[in-house]
């Protein structure tokens, strides 16, 4: 979500957010560097804009599944990337074996949590509700797997202080990994398992699975980017009447920036120029330098 209080019919308000009300933009991010974005109109209408139709299912056709639209624009996204094999991780507003057997079929990987309606597997669904209850069949950090039924997606639960889903075309569920954990605060009748394997350590270095730990690691690429945009951003608050404007153009010496408002929020109408795109961060992120941006035409980037 990108802040924004003024009037314009492009706003989106979802409660409970750091930022509950801006311009909702759907993002595929790394190390905190948004690659690829397009953004979001609300109302029945419209939503991401520049998704493709899905085509309409023939009578009788074998044709892939059909997709939500949150979990279209997931594929829509990575395919915006350079032509490469990528892992995608993703959180459970997506998950979905739909989804992942499509991903998987496009030749990219993909890791992420799962809600007990997607479809899963129906006797982990139920000891995901009994573990809600404080009644849970598994002990802590104990994994329990099952392949979708044509093979393609492994579906893994694992007990930490709760019981979390987990589907993936990249992860078995059989390779952990060693981990620093802290014992958690929580005395729910769901974190009982974890309080005793504790006991009265406050930390301890043991092998959790290896999809949570790399889910772990590799999720929150746009809470980080959100987290840089924040804190490396223009100093002042948004006019109402901002309008952004001018452009981009690579020089010999940097980033120049030409004709009219000249601020950061104009990158995000590059979204065909993913090279410079990549200068341009490789610019601002330095921690060492900082850099201004003039609003002039013909200056050009330099170090403050």
């Amino acid at each position: 979500m990108i802040r924004f209080t003024g009037r314009s019919s492009a706003t989106t308000v979802v409660k409970n957010k750091p930022t509950p009300h801006g311009f909702k933009v759907w993002v595929v991010a790394q190390g905190g560097l948004f690659l690829r974005w397009i953004w979001h109109k609300p109302g029945s209408s419209f939503g991401p804009i520049g998704l493709p139709i899905q085509r309409k299912r023939k009578r009788g056709a074998d044709e892939e599944p059909r997709l939500s639209l949150t979990q279209r624009v997931v594929v829509y996204l990575v395919s915006l990337l350079p032509c490469a094999i990528y892992h995608v991780f993703f959180d459970n507003l997506f998950s979905s074996p739909d989804l992942f057997r499509i991903l998987r079929k496009e030749g990219w990987g993909a890791t992420g949590t799962a809600r007990s309606n997607c479809g899963f597997y129906r006797p982990f669904v139920q000891m995901k509700a009994a573990d809600k209850a404080g009644g849970s069949e598994l002990g802590y950090n104990e994994v329990r797997t099952a392949a979708t039924p044509d093979n393609l997606v492994n579906q893994i639960i694992w007990k930490d202080h709760v019981l979390v889903m987990f589907l993936s075309t990249v992860h078995t569920g059989a390779d952990f990994e060693l981990r620093q954990r802290k014992r958690p605060t929580a005395r729910t009748a769901q974190s009982q398992p974890i309080r005793t394997f504790f006991g009265n350590e406050e930390v301890k270095v043991f092998p959790i699975p290896s999809i949570a730990a790399a889910y772990n690691d590799e999720m929150g690429g746009v809470d980080r980017g959100d987290q840089r945009r924040a804190g490396k951003g223009y100093d002042h608050h948004v006019s109402l009447s901002f309008k952004p404007k001018g452009s981009l153009i690579g020089s010999p010496s940097g980033v120049r920036l030409t004709g009219g408002s000249a601020f950061l929020m104009l990158l995000s109408t590059l979204t065909d120029q993913p090279a410079l795109q990549g200068r341009f961060f490789e610019l601002v992120t330095q921690s060492h330098q900082k850099y201004s941006i003039f609003a002039s035409e013909g200056k050009t980037l330099q170090p403050a």
